[in-house]
């Protein structure tokens, strides 16, 4: 069997690891089970997630024992490696929700690939540990200065915004590490980068109290070109959910990234060999334009399933080929899915619904984008700037769609038809 942190490493997928040169030699003689967790502070997963999901996925796929912790415990804390508090959630019954939500979008994501997963909540071993204990046997195994240096805790220090909830966080979860070592012979844990501190800490817990070695690795978390991860306090984040971010919005984030992210999701989401990508990000425009779309098509069918990615793909030919028109069906699947939807009651002049749909700022603009013959109704350009919808532009007794240069497009959806 080849070793599998080699493949990684590669690709690479690797951004920390203990004890590199002994795993990359040994990885396949260890009789490794490994771990990952999600604390549930949000009803749903994002893409920040899905490199997470690909690497479960992918050590599955190599008959590999995981098991997932979701958890409600260490969620209650607060994790200090985030930037702001966000995922501190007081609330018992919100994230016993949420859990059971994450659980099942993990449940969906591994049954798409065929896989066997165990998941387990952490709250099932923290509501039967005794504070007085925990602390003389396992608080006494860290030291305030081991701590002070994690990273997070530093950066968190920096705005005098640490509580000593969070500042136990690493304490806690690196007894999760301990118990499923115990109970289930997990020896590796996995996460993303921001996770290394926590990670660290479990592995030395173990270290101290078992004699044992265990592992831990990390991988490159995604970023926007910004530097900045993806979050769930951003109001325009891509929801794995599809009542939250659509199936056809979620393929057009991944249609739409920048050029130079093309190279690095290449090789995260897909198979395509390491030359081959190199070909394909150091060659023209229309092979860029190609990479985008496998790597759309790859996590569309990852996340939404494939008879979802082929009505999408359907429907994204139709868009931007003229030639072909949306059918009623075609119209009705972008309304559930919330396809920059505008709902209207009444009729309205074009340049005011350009305004109304942020197409425009102004009368001004309006007035110029109608008359560059930017703007198409079903299809067709209407280049007057005085034109006020009518009876003769709803398709269907319903909708009608707007197309503002190239990539822009806009559903209406009519209430009242006279």
């Amino acid at each position: 069997m080849d070793n599998i942190i080699k493949k990684l490493n590669k690709r690479d997928l690797i951004f920390q690891i203990t004890k590199k040169e002994y795993l990359l030699k040994n990885f396949n003689n260890l009789n490794i089970n490994l771990y990952c967790g999600f604390d549930p502070t949000c009803d749903s997963l994002h893409i920040g997630h899905l490199l997470l999901i690909k690497y479960i996925i992918f050590f599955l796929k190599k008959k590999y024992n995981v098991i997932i912790v979701i958890g409600s415990s260490t969620s209650l804390i607060g994790d200090p490696s985030f930037k702001k508090n966000i995922n501190f959630i007081n609330n018992k019954y919100l994230i016993k929700k949420w859990a059971y939500s994450i659980k099942n979008q993990i449940y969906k994501l591994i049954n798409l690939e065929k896989k066997k997963i165990l998941i387990l909540d952490n709250k099932k071993w923290f509501n039967s540990i005794n504070l007085v204990d925990f602390l003389n046997n396992i608080g006494n195994k860290f030291k305030i200065n081991y701590l002070l240096n994690k990273q997070s805790i530093k950066n968190r220090l920096k705005n005098n915004n640490l509580s000593f909830r969070e500042f136990s966080y690493s304490i806690i979860q690196s007894y999760d590490f301990l118990y499923l070592y115990d109970k289930y012979k997990i020896n590796l844990q996995i996460g993303g980068s921001d996770q290394w501190g926590n990670i660290t800490s479990g592995i030395q817990l173990i270290k101290k109290i078992r004699k044992k070695n265990v592992y831990g690795i990390t991988f490159p978390i995604l970023t926007k070109l910004n530097g900045h991860k993806f979050s769930k306090s951003d109001s325009n984040n891509i929801w794995l959910d599809k009542t939250k971010t659509s199936s056809y919005n979620f393929y057009q984030f991944f249609i739409n990234i920048n050029d130079k992210e093309v190279k690095n999701y290449l090789k995260y989401f897909t198979n395509i060999k390491i030359e081959d990508i190199h070909n394909i990000c150091n060659s023209n425009k229309k092979n860029i334009i190609a990479g985008k779309k496998i790597i759309a098509n790859e996590l569309t069918k990852m996340v939404h399933g494939k008879t979802e990615l082929n009505i999408i793909n359907k429907i994204t030919d139709k868009i931007f080929n003229t030639n072909n028109l949306l059918t009623e069906d075609d119209l009705n699947y972008l309304y559930i899915n919330n396809f920059n939807l505008i709902i209207l009651n009444n009729y309205i002049k074009l340049r005011d619904f350009l305004i109304k749909c942020n197409i425009s700022k102004s009368n001004t603009e309006s007035n110029i984008l109608i008359n560059q013959g930017s703007i198409k109704i079903n299809g067709k350009i209407n280049n007057n700037i005085k034109y006020i919808f009518s009876k003769n532009d709803i398709l269907f007794n319903k909708y009608t769609f707007i197309k503002k240069g190239k990539k822009n497009f806009y559903l209406i959806k009519w209430l009242t038809i006279i």
